[in-house]
Order: C-alpha cells, then sequence, then structure tokens
C-alpha cells in the first residue's frame, strides 16, 4: 500500500492508498469518478509484518510520525478506514488510550454490527464507549457538506455527538 503524509489548514493528514489503484494515473478512479492521483507517493509498503522486519528504516519511519503526529491532535475523525491495518490500529489503540480526551469520531452509515465485529472493535469497543472515547455518526462524509455539519463533530463532548446522532450500538 501507499502512504502519504500532508499538512492541510493546520490538521494532520495521512492518506492510504491500495494497490488496485492503477500505476498510470490517468486511469485512477473512485466510484467511477476520475480522481487526480498526484502527487505520488514514494515508496510502497506493507503492514506489521515488515515494521517486524525493518522497525528502524522506513516502515519505523512511517509508523513513528503516524503515531508522532496523531498525538499533537484530541480528535480523530475516521470516514472510510475498515480498521484492517494492523500497524496502524496499534497506534490508534495507543492514541485512544494515551489522553483522558481522545476520541475518535467514526463516519459509518453502513451495518453497523458487522463493523463492530471487525478484530479491532471486537474486543475494544464497549470499553472504549464506556469510557466516551469513541463514537459512531451514521453518516459519510460525503453527506456532510458543509464546514457547519462537521465543526460539531470536532469540538462537542461524545455525550452530544451521540445525542445528536443516535445509532442502535449492540
Amino acid at each position: 500500500m501507499n502512504w502519504h503524509f500532508g499538512i492541510f489548514k493546520g490538521a494532520t493528514h495521512v492518506l492510504k492508498r491500495y494497490a488496485a489503484f492503477e500505476t498510470d494515473i490517468s486511469k485512477c478512479s473512485y466510484e467511477g469518478t476520475r480522481v487526480d492521483a498526484r502527487p505520488l507517493p514514494e515508496f510502497l509498503t506493507g503492514t506489521t509484518v515488515k515494521e517486524q522486519a525493518n522497525g528502524h528504516s522506513v516502515i519505523g519511519e512511517i509508523f513513528a510520525r503516524f503515531r508522532r503526529f496523531s498525538s499533537d491532535h484530541r480528535r480523530i475523525l475516521c470516514s472510510g478506514y475498515s480498521f484492517g491495518d494492523k500497524g496502524i490500529n496499534i497506534r490508534l489503540d495507543q492514541w485512544l488510550n494515551d489522553q483522558e480526551e481522545n476520541l475518535m469520531v467514526i463516519l459509518n452509515a453502513g451495518d453497523v454490527d458487522r463493523f463492530l465485529s471487525s478484530r479491532f472493535w471486537f474486543r475494544r469497543w464497549k470499553d472504549f464507549s464506556n469510557r466516551d472515547k469513541v463514537v459512531i455518526v451514521p453518516k459519510w462524509l460525503g453527506d456532510l457538506s458543509t464546514a457547519a455539519d462537521i465543526e460539531p463533530l470536532l469540538s462537542l463532548p461524545a455525550s452530544e455527538i451521540r445525542r445528536l446522532y443516535p445509532v442502535t450500538v449492540p
């Protein structure tokens, strides 16, 4: 997979692009719409197997940067992430436990039961939810069209977000 780190409007963005992307950037598309895949990341990486073998080289640096960038923020807004990357999941788990006020807001208008049965959330959801560390908003990022739609997710406490966007969680 490809990684690209960038800072835009004071927020850190970590973009993970999958090998399914065409190598010819003029052929890249997402849901049938052409996308500009530039700037291209400089290297390809795998997940934790490569990190364990090469933890002090490029792979280790990627995860160290992700850890450092995320530690500067008290809230992470997730949209479209499957929680299937063990290396990133380890850092997200660490981040959720680092500071009492850290909160992950997960945009997911899909099947909540299926989402929560993922390997990452299966044993963690109840604990993190009880500590107000995670909240699901039943929308996709595309459903939030203005800054006024997104701003409450970045500032309100978990309990207030749950009140505004009720979700039945088993």
